[in-house]
């Protein structure tokens, strides 16, 4: 069962209008910052292009069994199936996972969480009212609250979170007669979920508090607070054990048996689980170096290193390449506007709140400005991708101008209307 708190607050129209004009200087910054991100986006396009292109002309595949001191500095394509030396283990919990790539620990408390919502409604005057909810439930969360920092933390109190999170990884992995460099490793595979016997005894010091799971741990908070600090314990903490053991036994007896988890989780409660990477398929593409794999360098001083669960070819490796550099390109393309896009919407603002006393007619103008501040925005951003082009790739580059060019005449040609419209409409008001 959930708590909900709501608040309103109420910005008068000086008040709006004074940060509108703060908001400029920093709108500003925003659209200037545009026109670089998107130049050197296209530089890094081009440059990943041809390094990409030269490796794949360049590249040679070689059996990572079948390896030689010949091939160092070279560029190679390589596959095989990881092989670990040794474990890895979390000594506190008693979980061993045998030729890993990397084992994991996941901490979740069933926690107080709080969300917040809010709803901003123009009023007559210019002035705005918002309502903020916040909203308080209990759940699972891998991620700590910290109920000091809520709005309304009384009867939200979470407590300490006492278990961490923890990853340990194979420090000694080879693929044939390569060996892993540490971020190779940490790449390599996927994760899946370490079972366990849930009637096996639990480790040494998690008895009194944990219970053992098919999917891990769970430890129950009501026994932990009500554990003795020493053996001599006053009749008030003995009757508080027995109290909580008491309750946590009722808890359980909705629940299988063979778990002893609570049917009902406290507050305060943890659930611990753990992940493994097994050994797996892997392929490589980079220079070999004295056995190992390292980036190479191409003509341009870009870098090569591709990396790929399962048994690739080298020709899909540079394909997936590139089109995560194409993917990329646009990412950062569509970065570049909206920086200038929402630039120019601050840059507008200190416009669109005076126009706020009426609100309807400050609804149309910021929309008119929003649209303008679209245009602007896309016009100057592909004039700066066509220039960029025409620096690194002119064929490519032109059509970029041709459609800034086109969409700036259009613009041009709109706000030519609306003067004369408004020059024929005067004279009849």
């Amino acid at each position: 069962m959930g708590d909900t708190y709501t608040e309103t607050t109420t910005t008068s129209w000086m008040s709006r209008l004074g940060d509108s004009f703060k908001g400029v200087l920093v709108g500003i910054v925003l659209f200037i910052a545009g026109f670089p991100v998107l130049f050197w986006n296209e530089g890094r396009s081009v440059k990943r292009i041809n390094s990409l292109k030269q490796g794949a002309d360049e590249v040679q595949t070689v059996a990572s069994d079948r390896i030689s001191a010949e091939m160092d500095g070279k560029l190679i394509h390589t596959t095989g199936h990881t092989a670990v030396s040794g474990s890895l283990s979390d000594e506190k919990f008693g979980v061993t996972a045998e030729k890993a790539l990397r084992l994991n620990r996941r901490v979740e408390m069933y926690q107080w969480r709080e969300s917040i919502r809010k709803h901003t409604e123009k009023k007559m005057g210019g002035k705005t009212e918002t309502t903020t909810t916040y909203d308080y439930d209990k759940g699972w969360s891998s991620s700590y609250s910290d109920s000091t920092q809520f709005k309304y933390p009384a009867g939200h109190e979470n407590p300490p979170l006492t278990e961490t999170e923890k990853e340990w990884m194979a420090k000694d992995v080879s693929l044939g007669l390569i060996k892993l460099t540490p971020n190779q490793i940490a790449t390599a595979g996927r994760d899946q979920p370490v079972q366990f016997d849930a009637n096996s005894p639990l480790p040494q010091g998690l008895e009194a508090n944990y219970v053992r799971t098919q999917n891990g741990f769970y430890r129950v908070y009501a026994l932990e607070t009500a554990k003795p600090a020493s053996a001599k314990a006053t009749p008030s903490l003995a009757a508080a054990v027995s109290a909580a053991t008491n309750q946590n036994v009722a808890a359980n007896a909705a629940a299988p048996a063979a778990t002893g988890v609570p049917a009902t989780p406290q507050i305060g409660d943890l659930r611990i689980t753990f992940t493994y990477r097994p050994e797996t398929d892997l392929s490589l593409v980079g220079q070999q170096q004295s056995g190992s794999i390292v980036p190479y360098t191409t003509k341009n001083g870009g870098t090569i290193m591709l990396q790929s669960d399962g048994i690739k070819a080298a020709g899909e490796m540079f394909q997936s390449a590139q089109d995560a550099n194409k993917m990329m390109t646009w990412l950062l393309r569509l970065a570049g506007f909206l920086l200038m896009f929402f630039g120019l919407k601050m840059f507008f603002g200190p416009l669109s709140t005076l126009t706020d006393v009426v609100p309807f007619i400050g609804k149309i103008v910021s929309v008119g400005f929003g649209i303008v501040s679209f245009l602007i925005a896309m016009i100057c951003s592909l004039f700066t991708i066509g220039i960029a082009w025409i620096f690194y790739r002119p064929l490519i580059g032109i059509p970029f101008i041709v459609v800034a060019v086109a969409l700036t005449w259009m613009l041009r040609k709109r706000v030519n209307a609306a003067k004369s419209q408004t020059a024929v409409t005067a004279p009849a008001a």
